[in-house]
C-alpha cells in the first residue's frame, strides 16, 4: 500500500509530515486536468468523483489514490470494488491518468471532504478535494402533543402555543403558518437541534389568542426543503369556546298582568355560544323542568315554560338561564308577573265560650289577596255595623284584619250559644268563616252511692256509683283514692244528668282511705266533691325471724329468736314449729301496736332456748294467723350456730411416695363460720403457700415433682372467730441411692497404701447398698455401713487404675461413680496407626499427633530427624500446643505450615518426658494418601432388630475420613446396603430377630477409600439375652502370600523406572550437544558466535537445581491428571532459544509475560523443523506445581495456555503518514489441553519450559529455512 492510515497517537514528527504534506497539496491541486467537484446528493443514491491527471512529460508512470472523509486512504489498486465499505467503494478509470471515485448507496458516514491523491516520480504531486454533501429530505412533519387532523379546543382570548416538529433533515427545512390558508406572519419562533449523524430537527412554535370567529378554522404547519424539493404539511382543526349573546325573555299575549287560573307561557331565546348552551328556567332561584331546543332557522337555543297562573305567582321572579361552560358564570334576564286572585280563607281568633255577664272580643284575618278584601260581621244571622280594619302587605298579595267586640246579653243566646259570621270581599271573589261562642252554668252538689255493706275482706269487689245533675256543659265525674286519679270507670248522660260507675278490688292501703267523687265543667273554677271510706280485713304480708337484737348464736349459750309480723287487720296470733313439731320453748309478746301501716296492727313475739352444735342447719317456723284471714303467714328460719374448726382425722397422717412423684392430701374440716385462717408448717417453721415442690391452699396439701428434700412433718392451723384446731401430716420421700462423697484421684508410689473412701445417701435405706468396683469384680471393704464404704489398697501397677463406687438401694438405675488410683510412672507413647504418620499436600498445613501415657504428668518436646534443637513453638513454619485427653493421658499436637519436598524426607521426632523416664517416636511426614483399614473390628452389641459395631481408625492419609460398613442378610437374595458414619461405633437397625448377616467396613477419604475388612458374620438376637456369634469367612488366599506378591510386583517396578530414566537422560544429553554444535557454526565469518539467551533449568546455577526434587515433578504430573507422566531429573534441557541470523535481539513488552510463570511444552525435539515450516505446533500446556508458581494471567485478564506470537513488518516507504515503524499484533489461541504422555511417532518426549522474567529479550529468526534442523 503507498499511503498508510494515520497512528491514534501521532508524535511531534508526524504532525509536521502530516502539515508538509498539506501544503503540498494546496500548491499542486491545481495541477490536475480535471480536478473533483464538490456533489450533493439524496441519502441512498449514487455518486462519482472524478480525477484526471495532465500527460507526463517524463513518462514516468502515475501513481494515485483516493482519501476519504475519516481520512483513511484507500490505496493504489486497480479499477473495481475496493475492500470494506460494505463493497459500495470502487476505482473508474478509462484512461491511465485518471482515477474516479465512485460511491454507491450513500450514507451518512460518507458525508465530508474526498481527496484525490496522484504522484509521478520526477513530476512532483497532485491533489484535488472535493465535499460531499448528504441531503436527506424530510420524511413526517407533526405537531407535538397533537396527531394530524386533531381538533384543539380553547377558550376564547385564551393563548395557544402549538409546536411543529420536522425530524432527522439535512440541511434544515423552511417552516411556515397557515390558518385557513393565511399565512401567519407574527408570533412565531423557529429553532434546531443537531443529531450526531450529521442531521438536524426543526421545531417551530406558534403562540397566538384565537377569537370566536376562529372558529372551525384549519390551522396548518407547512416544512419546505427546497435541496430535494419536498414540501410537507399537517394541519389540525380549531374549536374556539365562547359564551352566547345574553337570554331575551318574551311573555306570549304580551301582558304582565293575569288572572288565576289563567294560562301563561314564557319565551327564552339565546344567541351563539360554542358550545350550544343550556337554556334553563328558574322561579324564585329555583329550577324548573324544562327542557330547552336549538331552533335551525333562527339560530338560536329556545326555551318555552307553560304554566296556570296562581296566588304563588303574583309578583314571583322567573329568571332565564344560558351557561355553556361549568367554570364560566351563566348569563341571566327575568320578568315579573302581577296575578289577581280572591282571599283562599279567613281566620277568625277569640274566646269560644263565655260565663254570664263577661265580655268576648273576636278578631278576622284573611288569607292574602289581590287585590286586597274587605271585612264583614254578622250575629246569629243579622249584620253588625262595619268594624275598624286595616291592611298587610305580604309577599303574594295582601291580608286584611278587623276586630269585634260582643256583650253578653240573653236576647242573643239561643240553645246555650252565640253564633258570629265574619266574611272577606274583593273584585274576584268572597270567602266566610262561622265562629260559635257557647254559654256556661254550674251543676249540682255530686251524691255517691255502695257503701251500706260492713267491713270487707281484702281482695273482694266493691261497686260504686256517682251522680250529678244538670249544668253547661253537663258536670265530668271523676274518682279518686287520695291524689292518684281512679282509671277503668264507666261515665253515662240521662237527659241533664250525669253518672259515673267504678268496681274496686279492695286492698290493705283502702283500709280507711276516703274515696271521692269530683264534678266539674267550665263554669266552675273548683270540683263539687262527694267523699267516703272503706273497712278492709287483710294478713300481715310477712313474717320474719331474726336473732334478737342481732346477737350471734354460739355453741353452749342461750339464744333468743324474735318473730315479727307486719301490719294486719285485726292483730295476729303467733305459733312456733322446730323441724315440724310444736316447740314447748318459752315465748311471750312484747309489742301490738295500732300505729302500723295502712292503719293496721304489728306484732313481736321472742322464743328463748338453748344454742348447741347439733341445732345447726335447724329449721324453726313462725306462724301468724286470724280466725277472720282464710290463710295463714310463716315464715321459716335456719339457725346459725357458730362452734370452732374441727378437722376429721384421726391422728397424724402418713404420705409416702417416690421421688419425682406427685400427691394431693385433701382434709375434711367442719367450722362455722368457716376457716378464715390457715397456717401451714414443715419441722415446726412455717411457710406461706410453697416450700420447695410442695404446695399448700387451705386445707389441700399437694406436691409436683417431689424432692427428696420436701420430706418433713407438715402441721396445719384452721382457725375462726370462734376458735383454732390443727393436724399433722409425715411425709416421707423414697429416692435412689447417690453418691455425696468420693476419694479424689490419687496419686501414690508403688508400696504405698492407699484408702478410697464412699459415701452415699438413699431412702430407704438398705444394708449393703454401698460397693467397690474394679474391672467389674467386687472388692471387700475395711470399714462398711448403711451409707459408707471404705477401701484400703497397696499402689501398684497392678492396682493402677480406674475404681467405681456403687450405690444401689434397689430403686432407680444404681449410681456409679469414679475415682483413680494413679500409681507414678514414666511415659509410654500411644502407637497405634492413626497416630504414627502424618499427611499434608505441598504448600498446605500438617497436623502430627503424638500421645502417651504417663503419672502425675507429662512434658512433650518435638525435634526434626539427625537434629538436635527442638522444635520452638512460636515460629512461623511451627506450632504445637500439649494438653491432657484423660487422667493418665496427655497429647501433644505439632502443626507444620507450608509444607513442602523438604518435610517429606526428614522425620519427626516426639518426645515424652517426666522425671520418671521418658519414651519417644519418629513419626514421617508424607503426601496426601488414601486411608488405612480400621483394626480391632467387632461386634459389641446385639438386639433382637439391632447389632453394633466398633473398630479403632487406622491412620487417615492426612485428610477427615469416613467410614463405610456395607451389610447384607444370609440366605436372602439382597443387595449390599452401605451406611457412613464419622464415628468408630454403628449400629445397624431394622434387622429380623435371629438372622445372620455380613458385615465389612472401609475407611474413605477424599483421596480414595481403603480395602474392605474380612466379612465379619454377626447374629441379631432371637430373645432378649442371646448370645452374639462373630467370625470371619476364610479368605480365598493366606494373607502372606498376597504381601509377597505385592512387593515383588513394587520391587521390578522401581527397577524398571530407574532403567527408563538413565537411558532417557543418556540420550538427551548427547541431542543437545549435538544441536548446540550446529548453532554455534552454522553462520561463520564477521559475526563470529552469537550469543544464546538461556532460559529454565540452564540459567540456573547449580545449587538451584537442586532445590527442584523429585516431589516438584511428582506435583506436575498430579496437575496434568496423568498417573504415569515421565519425569526429568536435575540436569533436563527446559529452554528454546531463537536464534537471529542478522543479531537483532528484539525487547518484548513485559505485559505479554508473568514472570512466575512457567509454561511446559511437550513434543519431540525431532518435529522442530517440521513445526517450522508449517507454523504451527500442536502442543499441549501444563503449569508447575509449586508454591512460587501460578497460572499466566492473558492482557485481558484471563489465563490463556498457548500465547502464540506473531510479527508483521512493513517493506514498502510510506507517503503521507508517519516514519515507518514496525508493528507487533499478539494474538491469542486457547488450544484445550490435551493430556497424552505418549510419544509422537514412536519418539521420545522431551518437556520444554521457558521462563520470562519483565524486561526479558527475544531472538527472531528472519528466515527459518536457514537452519535445517532443530530450534534448541
Amino acid at each position: 500500500m503507498l499511503w498508510g492510515n494515520h497512528d491514534h497517537s501521532p508524535s511531534h514528527s508526524s504532525l509536521a509530515l502530516i502539515c508538509f504534506f498539506g501544503l503540498i497539496c494546496c500548491v499542486t491541486c491545481s495541477q490536475l486536468k480535471e480536478a473533483p467537484q464538490n456533489k450533493s446528493v439524496v441519502i441512498g443514491s449514487d455518486v462519482l468523483f472524478q480525477c484526471t491527471a495532465p500527460p507526463s512529460v517524463s513518462g514516468n508512470p502515475l501513481k494515485s489514490q483516493w482519501r476519504t472523509n475519516a481520512g483513511t486512504l484507500l490505496g493504489h489498486h486497480e479499477p473495481g470494488v475496493l475492500a470494506g465499505y460494505d463493497g459500495r467503494y470502487s476505482y473508474e478509470k478509462e484512461t491511465p491518468d485518471e482515477l474516479n471515485l465512485k460511491i454507491r448507496r450513500v450514507s451518512l458516514e460518507d458525508d465530508g471532504k474526498f481527496e484525490c491523491q496522484m504522484l509521478r516520480s520526477g513530476e512532483g504531486s497532485m491533489r484535488g478535494a472535493a465535499y460531499l454533501d448528504v441531503l436527506v429530505k424530510p420524511s413526517t412533519v407533526y405537531f407535538m402533543h397533537y396527531r394530524q387532523g386533531d381538533v384543539i379546543e380553547v377558550s376564547e382570548d385564551q393563548a395557544l402555543n402549538v409546536t411543529c416538529v420536522v425530524p432527522n433533515v439535512k440541511p434544515k427545512p423552511h417552516m411556515e403558518w397557515y390558518i385557513n390558508g393565511k399565512l401567519i406572519v407574527d408570533n412565531n419562533s423557529n429553532w434546531e437541534k443537531y443529531n450526531l449523524n450529521k442531521t438536524v430537527t426543526s421545531y417551530s412554535s406558534l403562540y397566538w389568542k384565537p377569537s370566536r370567529h376562529d372558529h372551525r378554522k384549519v390551522l396548518t404547519c407547512q416544512a419546505e426543503h427546497s435541496q430535494t424539493s419536498t414540501s410537507l404539511r399537517t394541519s389540525v382543526s380549531l374549536s374556539v369556546l365562547y359564551s352566547s349573546d345574553r337570554p331575551r325573555i318574551s311573555v306570549v299575549g304580551g301582558t304582565e298582568n293575569v288572572r288565576a287560573g289563567q294560562n301563561v307561557t314564557l319565551f327564552c331565546s339565546v344567541v351563539g355560544g360554542n358550545p350550544l348552551p343550556n337554556v334553563t328556567w328558574h322561579f324564585n332561584r329555583h329550577y324548573i323542568e324544562s327542557p330547552s331546543y336549538y331552533d335551525s332557522a333562527t339560530q338560536e337555543t329556545v326555551n318555552r315554560y307553560s304554566f296556570i297562573a296562581d296566588s304563588k305567582d303574583n309578583g314571583a321572579e322567573y329568571e332565564c338561564r344560558s351557561q355553556n361552560r361549568h367554570n364560566i358564570a351563566p348569563l341571566r334576564g327575568s320578568v315579573r308577573l302581577k296575578v289577581s286572585y280572591p282571599a283562599m280563607g279567613v281566620d277568625v281568633y277569640g274566646d269560644s265560650s263565655i260565663r254570664r255577664g263577661d265580655r268576648v272580643t273576636i278578631t278576622c284575618r284573611t288569607k292574602p289577596s289581590n287585590p286586597a278584601s274587605r271585612i264583614y260581621f254578622s250575629v246569629n244571622g243579622s249584620p253588625s255595623p262595619d268594624p275598624e280594619q286595616y291592611e298587610e302587605v305580604v309577599t303574594n298579595g295582601f291580608v286584611t284584619i278587623a276586630n269585634f267586640s260582643l256583650d253578653f246579653r240573653d236576647e242573643l243566646v239561643k240553645n246555650h250559644e252565640i253564633v258570629v259570621d265574619c266574611a272577606a270581599r274583593n273584585s274576584e271573589g268572597t270567602a266566610t268563616k262561622q265562629h260559635v261562642i257557647r254559654v256556661l252554668s254550674q251543676p249540682l252538689q255530686p251524691l255517691v252511692y255502695g257503701f251500706e255493706h260492713g267491713p270487707m275482706l281484702e281482695g273482694e269487689r266493691l261497686n260504686l256509683t256517682c251522680e250529678s245533675h244538670g249544668g253547661n256543659p253537663l258536670a265530668v265525674l271523676s274518682w279518686f283514692r287520695g291524689i292518684e286519679k281512679m282509671k277503668e270507670t264507666r261515665s253515662t248522660v240521662t237527659g241533664d244528668v250525669s253518672q259515673s260507675y267504678i268496681s274496686i278490688v279492695l286492698d290493705r292501703s283502702l283500709n280507711r282511705a276516703p274515696i271521692r267523687c269530683e264534678a266539674m265543667n267550665d263554669a266552675l273554677d273548683h270540683p263539687l266533691v262527694a267523699s267516703k271510706k272503706a273497712v278492709v280485713l287483710f294478713p300481715p304480708k310477712k313474717v320474719t325471724i331474726r336473732p334478737l337484737q342481732g346477737e350471734q348464736i354460739v355453741a353452749g349459750s342461750t339464744a333468743k329468736l324474735a318473730c315479727i309480723t307486719t301490719s294486719s287487720n285485726p292483730e295476729s296470733s303467733i305459733e312456733w314449729n322446730f323441724n315440724g313439731k310444736d316447740v314447748r320453748w318459752r315465748s311471750e309478746t312484747v309489742q301490738n301496736s295500732s300505729n302500723g301501716e295502712h292503719h293496721g296492727f304489728e306484732v313481736e313475739n321472742i322464743i328463748v332456748f338453748e344454742a348447741s352444735e347439733d341445732l345447726d342447719s335447724s329449721v324453726i317456723t313462725c306462724t301468724a294467723s286470724h280466725p277472720h284471714w282464710t290463710k295463714p303467714t310463716s315464715a321459716s328460719y335456719t339457725v346459725n350456730v357458730l362452734y370452732p374448726p374441727k378437722i376429721a382425722a384421726d391422728g397424724p397422717i402418713s404420705v409416702v411416695i417416690g421421688e419425682g412423684e406427685q400427691f394431693r392430701e385433701n382434709l375434711t374440716v367442719f367450722a362455722n363460720p368457716p376457716v378464715s385462717n390457715w397456717k401451714w408448717r414443715r419441722n415446726g417453721i412455717h411457710f406461706q403457700h410453697a416450700i420447695g415442690s410442695i404446695i399448700a391452699n387451705g386445707p389441700v396439701l399437694t406436691g409436683r415433682s417431689v424432692a427428696r428434700h420436701d420430706a418433713g412433718i407438715y402441721t396445719v392451723f384452721a382457725s375462726n372467730q370462734i376458735g383454732s384446731s390443727n393436724a399433722t401430716i409425715r411425709l416421707s420421700v423414697e429416692f435412689p441411692a447417690h453418691v455425696t462423697h468420693i476419694t479424689q484421684p490419687v496419686y501414690a508410689t508403688t508400696g504405698e497404701d492407699v484408702e478410697l473412701e464412699c459415701v452415699v445417701e438413699a431412702f430407704p435405706r438398705k444394708k449393703g447398698m454401698v460397693r467397690w468396683l474394679k474391672a467389674d469384680k467386687e472388692l471387700p471393704s475395711v470399714i462398711r455401713d448403711e451409707r459408707r464404704a471404705a477401701l484400703r489398697v497397696n499402689a501398684s501397677e497392678e492396682t493402677s487404675g480406674e475404681y467405681i463406687c456403687v450405690a444401689d438401694n434397689g430403686l432407680g438405675t444404681p449410681q456409679m461413680n469414679k475415682t483413680y488410683l494413679l500409681v507414678n510412672k514414666a511415659p509410654t507413647i500411644i502407637r497405634q496407626p492413626q497416630f504414627s504418620r502424618a499427611a499434608a499436600t505441598p504448600g498446605g498445613k500438617a497436623k502430627v499427633i503424638c500421645r502417651a501415657d504417663a503419672v502425675p504428668d507429662c512434658k512433650f518436646v518435638w525435634k526434626l530427624e539427625n537434629q538436635e534443637t527442638n522444635i520452638e513453638s512460636n515460629s512461623t513454619k511451627y506450632s504445637f500446643y500439649s494438653h491432657r485427653i484423660a487422667m493418665s493421658t496427655y497429647e501433644s499436637v505439632l502443626w507444620i505450615s507450608e509444607v513442602n519436598s523438604h518435610d517429606y524426607v526428614k522425620r519427626i521426632r516426639c518426645i515424652a518426658a517426666n522425671r520418671y523416664g521418658q519414651d519417644d517416636i519418629f513419626i514421617p511426614l508424607g503426601p496426601l494418601t488414601t486411608p488405612d483399614l480400621p483394626f480391632e473390628i467387632g461386634v459389641v452389641n446385639s438386639t433382637d432388630e439391632s447389632i453394633t459395631l466398633s473398630w479403632i481408625p487406622g491412620f487417615n492419609g492426612g485428610s477427615p475420613q469416613v467410614f463405610e460398613v456395607r451389610y447384607r442378610v444370609v440366605g436372602s437374595d439382597s443387595e449390599y446396603h452401605s451406611v457412613n458414619t464419622s464415628e468408630a461405633t454403628l449400629t445397624v437397625h431394622g434387622l429380623s430377630p435371629g438372622c445372620t448377616i455380613l458385615m465389612q467396613l472401609r475407611s474413605v477419604n477424599r483421596h480414595g477409600s481403603s480395602e474392605f475388612s474380612e466379612p465379619l458374620r454377626a447374629v441379631t438376637s432371637a430373645s432378649i439375652g442371646l448370645n452374639v456369634a462373630s467370625v470371619g469367612e476364610e479368605d480365598e488366599y493366606p494373607k502372606f502370600v498376597m504381601i509377597l506378591f505385592g512387593v515383588g510386583l513394587l520391587i521390578l517396578l522401581i527397577v524398571n523406572c530407574l532403567l527408563l530414566a538413565y537411558l532417557h537422560r543418556k540420550q538427551k544429553l548427547k541431542k543437545i550437544q549435538e544441536k548446540t554444535e550446529i548453532v554455534r557454526t552454522h553462520h561463520g565469518g564477521e559475526e563470529g558466535v552469537r550469543h544464546v539467551q538461556m532460559y529454565g533449568t540452564m540459567a540456573l546455577t547449580p545449587q538451584e537445581i537442586t532445590r527442584h526434587t523429585e516431589s516438584d515433578m511428582a506435583s506436575r504430573c498430579e496437575q496434568h491428571l496423568n498417573e504415569h507422566c515421565g519425569s526429568e531429573d536435575d540436569h533436563s534441557v527446559r529452554t528454546m532459544i531463537e536464534v537471529n541470523p542478522n543479531g537483532c535481539m528484539q525487547q518484548i513488552g513485559t505485559q505479554f509475560f508473568d514472570s512466575s510463570c512457567l509454561v511446559d511444552y511437550e513434543f519431540d525435539p525431532a518435529l522442530y523443523s517440521d513445526i517450522v515450516r508449517n507454523g504451527s505446533a500442536a502442543m499441549d500446556s501444563s503449569y508447575l506445581v509449586g508454591p512460587m508458581m501460578e497460572e499466566c494471567p492473558s492482557i485481558d485478564g484471563g489465563h490463556d495456555f498457548f500465547p502464540d506470537f506473531h510479527t508483521a513488518r512493513a517493506d514498502s516507504h510510506l507517503f503521507d503518514s508517519p516514519a515507518q515503524q514496525p508493528r507487533r499484533d499478539a494474538s491469542y489461541a486457547y488450544q484445550p489441553s490435551n493430556i497424552d504422555c505418549g510419544t509422537i511417532s514412536g519418539r521420545s518426549t522431551h518437556s520444554l519450559s521457558t521462563f520470562l522474567q519483565p524486561g526479558g529479550v527475544r531472538t527472531t529468526a528472519t528466515n527459518y529455512s536457514v537452519l535445517d534442523g532443530d530450534l534448541v
